[in-house]
Formats: C-alpha cells, sequence, structure tokens
C-alpha cells in the first residue's frame, strides 16, 4: 500500500517537473518575441501548436508569410500591387483567407518586400546588388533594431529574375541568434539557436532544395536586406 503511494506520489511531481519546464520554455519563447518588439506573437504560437497537434489548416502559412506576420509592424515601404508568379499562393492566401487578415492590411508592403526582379542583362557577378537595389527603390525599411528578416534570394535562369525563396526572422541572444521559420507550408515551424550569422548562411546554403541544375546562379543570403558575407 504505502509503496503504492510513493509511485503515485513520484509520478505527480514528475508531472509536475514537467509541465512546468514545458511551461517554462513556452513563457521564455513569448517573452523573447515581445523582448523584441515582434508583431501577431500569440497568433504566431497558436500556429506552431496546433501545428504539433496535427492541426494544418487546408492554406498553410509558408516562410515568406509567416515572417512578415512577425515583422509586420517593424517594416515600413512604399505598397505594391504588382507581383510576379512566385507569389502567386502567397497572395492568393492573404487575400482571400482570414487566417492571413493581420496581414491583408499591409499587403502591399508585402510584396514590396519579397516581390522578385529582373536580371536580365546584369552581369552574374552584380547580382548580389539587385535585391538591395530593389529594396531601395521600393523604399523598404527596417524599424526594429532587436529582430531581422532574412531572406534567401535566388535565382530563376529561365525567368532571368531573382526572388525570395526562403525567409526568417533572427533575434540577437547574448549567447547567439535565435532564428525562426516555418520550413514550407504544410512543414514545421523551427526555432534554431546558431553561435554566428555565418553558421546561419552556411546552413541556410547547405539546403539541396535551394538548389536547381547548376545553370543558376547560387543563393545568396541577406539579412535586412544586407548581404551577410
Amino acid at each position: 500500500m504505502m509503496k503504492n503511494k510513493i509511485q503515485i506520489m513520484m509520478t505527480a511531481i514528475l508531472y509536475i517537473v514537467l509541465f512546468t519546464a514545458c511551461s517554462a520554455k513556452e513563457t521564455s519563447l513569448k517573452q523573447q518575441l515581445e523582448d523584441s518588439g515582434l508583431s501577431n506573437i500569440d497568433t504566431y504560437l497558436r500556429y506552431v501548436e496546433d501545428y504539433k497537434k496535427g492541426a494544418t489548416p487546408e492554406q498553410d502559412y509558408n516562410c515568406r508569410t509567416t515572417a512578415f506576420m512577425l515583422l509586420e509592424d517593424s517594416i515600413t515601404a512604399n505598397p505594391k500591387s504588382e507581383y510576379d508568379n512566385y507569389l502567386m499562393f502567397d497572395m492568393d492566401a492573404i487575400q482571400t483567407n482570414n487566417d492571413f487578415e493581420q496581414i491583408r492590411d499591409h499587403e502591399g508592403e508585402f510584396i514590396a518586400v519579397f516581390d522578385g526582379a529582373s536580371v536580365e542583362g546584369v552581369a552574374d557577378n552584380q547580382f548580389e546588388q539587385v535585391y538591395p537595389k530593389i529594396l531601395q527603390d521600393r523604399q523598404v525599411a527596417f524599424n526594429n533594431d532587436k529582430a531581422a528578416l532574412i531572406s534567401v534570394v535566388m535565382h530563376d535562369p529561365d525567368e532571368k529574375k531573382l526572388f525570395v525563396g526562403h525567409a526568417g526572422v533572427l533575434i540577437p541572444q547574448k549567447n547567439g541568434f535565435l532564428f525562426l521559420e516555418k520550413i514550407a507550408p504544410f512543414e514545421e515551424y523551427r526555432t534554431t539557436l546558431f553561435s554566428s550569422k555565418s553558421e546561419l548562411k552556411n546552413e541556410l546554403l547547405s539546403r539541396p532544395e535551394y538548389y536547381g541544375d547548376g545553370s543558376e546562379h547560387e543563393p545568396m543570403v541577406y539579412e535586412n536586406g544586407v548581404l551577410i558575407e
């Protein structure tokens, strides 16, 4: 009888410890996001938890919409209405699905940040300058010194264009850099601590899905429109 009581007590204590640890971890992440001046934090954390539970919506967030949702109050731009096919599915979701309504009022800024750019007639060794230039032309400004937009800019050699193929949010930490990303629609929300921006860049550029048949310029990684060397 005593043995059973002890086992029950130990089980209860273990449950409390695990629950407290999980709650502390969630609170810690939420606090970090709040301290970084990000937007729509509760919505973002709810989507993360929904994904963990297997509750994936029919029209899911992708890397760009996730990053912009968190940074929407940190970015200003001259709104843009036209966009390339690379944003076709993003814009369909933003304009028609109420799960994306927090971005809808800023869709012009979203397009300005993520729409592609032509590199027709641009020398290969000048590609790195194109994305910063279009952000400047579109008057894109990043107004948060505690969190930054990471953009992986890719080359479509057939269309002769550059486009933002992946995006995430970078938060400086005392012991490194916290990177938040949605890998792809119907795939995980990932939070990773990197020791340096170079480590982040190397990890991103190691992903085979970011490469084509070799005829394209290699992907380029930017922090708030500034190339990470």
